[in-house]
């Protein structure tokens, strides 16, 4: 950065960036919803976690169930393809917490009434929306993955 201006190659890499991951989420929308359940799991697993139950076991109010190595924690994720409002206060008002420190509701076609909600204030749940989930395949070089699915 000279004199507070950002480089004609930073600018261009931001704008490259933000049509990649244009391009991302809506190939992450054409995903069969078992590969993007699989993609889930390797987003969280490539930034560390465990998964600790079997993908796609069938678990009430829950998709797969991850630690966190660091700190022991437990995790909850609950992945839709589609999902509204109604939907995530259901899986909200289902999850007791208990030995689970949150749950992650992971969607990449959300009505748009569920893009604008805010985020729950204890923390307790957490949306995962395309954009996101777009910018994590990027970030977390998944790209070959999606690139292989949506052929």
């Amino acid at each position: 950065m000279i004199n507070r201006q950002h480089s004609s190659e930073y600018a261009a890499i931001v704008y490259s960036k933000e049509n990649l991951c244009r391009h991302v989420e809506a190939g992450i929308a054409k995903l069969h919803w078992k590969d993007f359940e699989t993609l889930v799991d390797l987003l969280f697993r490539a930034t560390g976690w465990r998964r600790v139950s079997v993908l796609g076991e069938t678990m009430k109010f829950s998709d797969m169930e991850l630690e966190e190595p660091m700190t022991g924690d437990m995790y909850q994720v609950q992945v839709k393809s589609a999902a509204t409002v109604h939907d995530l206060r259901e899986y909200t008002e289902a999850f007791a917490g208990g030995k689970y420190r949150k749950l992650f509701f992971v969607v990449h076609s959300p009505d748009p009434r569920l893009e604008k909600i805010p985020q729950s204030d204890d923390g307790a749940v957490q949306v995962i929306l395309p954009r996101r989930l777009a910018e994590m395949v990027v970030d977390l070089g998944l790209l070959s993955w999606l690139l292989n699915k949506t052929r």
